[in-house]
């Protein structure tokens, strides 16, 4: 109930302050008549990834950028990724090579890669029990060099809710044993779809805990040093809304970003 009542003052708080934010379209070469969301760009910047849902299921939609830097057409990847549940887009690569896809196993949440191997892109395959338990995963994201990757999970041991975990990569799909990012980032409520910034240092994540105002609102904390983490700030408004705000996927450091919004 204390949480409640801070969401409903803080909501107040936060709206009567609001924050320089522009938002354009990405435009009709990438968004059509069906819903699109889950947008996710490369670290170099030249691949775009989204998730489009259709009648039956969901696409995976793969676009480049030409040599005039303009998005070309894209390309619907789901029957190279063979599998005949759908799937949704998580994190590109640094190098748009690697793309990080979420999949629900019968009730059980699962993160999945496929790699393009210059003409297609492979089967999907499910990541190590080190990312992957029987507790409910969501959401995965790399840093820029490829060696973390950033994900949320319900599994014991956190703070309650999803939390946001991090892993360290050996090889190629071989992820080490997963670590809390601790409770100034982890709250009793859930947090999730975690992004970290092309130069490592800022994390934005959604949480439904922290200073919020509604449902899951985006915040960004900065690392301060070995493990530790800057107190998450809130974005504001009109970033944040009263609704549920997930999926914040940051472009480069942070000045820009990509959110999916339903047109009024």
């Amino acid at each position: 109930f204390n949480h409640q009542v801070n969401v409903a003052k803080n909501s107040l708080k936060i709206q009567r302050n609001p924050v320089d934010f522009i938002m354009a379209n990405m435009g009709n070469k990438i968004n059509d008549r069906f819903p699109n969301f889950n947008a996710v760009v490369s670290g170099n910047g030249k691949v775009l990834a989204f998730t489009t849902k259709l009648k039956f299921y969901n696409a995976i939609n793969i676009a480049r950028k030409n040599e005039t830097n303009q998005w070309e057409k894209p390309v619907n990847i789901t029957l190279d990724l063979q599998t005949d549940i759908s799937c949704s887009t998580l994190s590109l690569s640094g190098d748009g090579n690697e793309l990080y896809l979420f999949r629900d196993d019968n009730q059980d949440g699962n993160i999945y890669v496929t790699r393009y191997n210059g003409t297609k892109w492979t089967p999907i395959k499910k990541l190590n029990p080190n990312v992957n338990t029987e507790a409910y995963e969501t959401h995965a994201s790399l840093s820029p060099d490829g060696k973390q990757m950033y994900f949320t999970s319900n599994r014991k041991g956190g703070y309650g809710g999803l939390d946001i975990w991090v892993s360290t990569r050996t090889s190629n799909d071989d992820w080490g044993p997963a670590r809390n990012l601790g409770p100034t980032i982890n709250t009793p409520y859930n947090e999730n779809t975690p992004f970290i910034t092309t130069d490592g240092t800022s994390l934005y994540f959604s949480s439904e805990g922290h200073d919020n105002m509604g449902g899951y609102d985006i915040f960004v904390s900065q690392q301060t040093g070995n493990r530790k983490w800057s107190t998450p700030v809130n974005l504001g408004f009109p970033v944040n809304t009263t609704d549920d705000d997930l999926f914040f996927h940051p472009v480069g450091d942070g000045a820009s970003a990509l959110i999916a919004r339903f047109d009024n």
